[in-house]
């Protein structure tokens, strides 16, 4: 059984077809039933509160999640938009070059430099950070595993680990990983032992378990205590209609069919109603010139027939639809459309694109490597206790400049501006 359902109605051929993204809208509502456990962790009786709405997971008390991230997971592979954008700024914010800068010998550089390479084993070190950070900016939540040496005196890996797998202890002190039947639980790595020592002898964290630790990176919310937030979550209506465009036009393409009636379900279905809808269909609707009507069935359910117009059923109008949804999904990542291959004339050239490509820069690459940094720059003191050199990323203006060339080449090749207006544009100073 499922609670409301949407279909789309052919009403001469009588053919109906199953939409499934409501199952991306139901995403929507996620975080309004997070309120309660968001109020539970500001109120003064907050332990007690957040105790009452955690949930269990293999025996220990852990943070309910404000979102389907499993969703959000799919909605990153499911949406071309979404998943290039998630892939542009995993590339931009930690897939870049870095080096290791500060006033150590250049010896004591080269042994950050190689032991940082070395920490995902066959991957690269940006490789490795590159799907940490996917699962970062699709889900809002990324963890890194610490895997110490034999002897437990430094850092010998890293691995990342799945966020949609992940929870986190309501205590604070670490996570549980749930894969199927199988759980593992990490400490938080910058917790102080004393801590896990203060643990029930019972406690998977407690300091006499081999347990790893694991490094917790969150898109920072003041709607969750706990976890992140993906830059999504306010566009995920965008991505919820693309793909109801995207059904609606496969499912009657085959046919030549265009459906003129969206049918909605209210209250408690079979998973398989298409049976129910057509019988109505006959019987109540079919002959009348109602735009909307709405049928009780007589066991608290309805039935909604909603006729769509002959403009409301055009691939023009859909094709506005999917630009809008596509533009909302650009702007709530923070990306430059240039950035993900989309130029448009008129609206992405000279300084405009260049302004773009700024504020990208200043709020979304340069605070997440800031973040990547601190955290790379702690490790470093801690395993090589070594405090006068650190690590950065090469700064990324001189690829600005190669991709405002690009854009300017395409430009110009397009007709939509000369030369002489690019060199007026991009170097005013110049005679």
């Amino acid at each position: 059984m499922s609670k409301g359902q949407v279909y789309l109605l052919n009403s001469g051929t009588g053919r109906v077809v199953k939409v499934h993204s409501p199952l991306l809208l139901a995403a929507t509502a996620g975080p309004a039933e997070f309120a309660e456990v968001y109020r539970s962790a500001t109120t003064s009786s907050s332990k007690k509160l957040r105790e009452k709405l955690g949930e269990t997971v293999n025996g220990v008390r852990v943070a309910k999640k404000p979102f389907d991230m499993a969703l959000y997971a799919y909605a990153a592979v499911v949406n071309t938009y979404n998943s290039k954008c998630i892939a542009r700024k995993a590339t931009d914010i930690v897939g870049r070059p870095w080096q290791i800068v500060g006033d150590a010998a250049e010896t004591k550089r080269k042994e950050i430099e190689t032991w940082l390479k070395g920490l995902f084993g066959a991957k690269s070190f940006g490789a490795g950070m590159r799907c940490l950070w996917t699962d970062y900016e699709a889900v809002g939540n990324a963890y890194l595993e610490v895997i110490p040496s034999r002897d437990r005196t430094m850092i010998a890996g890293f691995e990342q680990i799945p966020a949609v797998e992940t929870w986190i202890r309501l205590d604070g002190l670490g996570y549980v990983q749930r894969k199927g039947s199988d759980f593992a639980h990490f400490r938080a790595h910058f917790v102080d032992e004393a801590r896990f020592r203060e643990l029930p002898k019972g406690d998977p964290l407690h300091v006499d378990n081999d347990v790893h630790t694991a490094i917790h990176f969150s898109s920072y919310s003041s709607f969750s205590a706990f976890y992140g937030l993906p830059d999504l979550l306010p566009a995920i209506g965008a991505v919820a209609l693309y793909q109801l465009i995207r059904e609606y036009n496969l499912s009657f393409f085959e046919n030549s069919a265009v459906p003129d009636y969206a049918v909605i379900l209210e209250g408690e279905w079979d998973d398989d109603a298409a049976g129910v809808i057509e019988t109505y269909f006959r019987e109540h609707l079919k002959g009348k010139s109602h735009k909307t009507m709405v049928l009780e069935t007589g066991a608290g359910n309805s039935i909604k027939f909603e006729r769509l117009t002959a403009e409301e059923a055009k691939e023009g109008s859909f094709r506005l639809a999917r630009k809008d949804a596509r533009d909302e999904i650009i702007q709530a990542h923070g990306v430059p459309p240039q950035k993900i291959g989309i130029v448009e004339t008129g609206a992405l050239g000279g300084n405009v694109g260049k302004e773009q490509l700024e504020d990208y820069r200043e709020s979304v690459v340069e605070p997440g490597q800031e973040l990547v940094a601190s955290i790379i720059n702690r490790l470093i003191a801690e395993t090589l206790k070594v405090t006068n050199a650190r690590f950065e990323f090469v700064p990324v203006s001189l690829e600005d400049d190669k991709l405002n060339a690009n854009i300017d080449d395409t430009y110009v090749h397009m007709g939509a501006i000369t030369a002489k207006e690019v060199r007026k544009q991009r170097y005013p100073e110049l005679p």
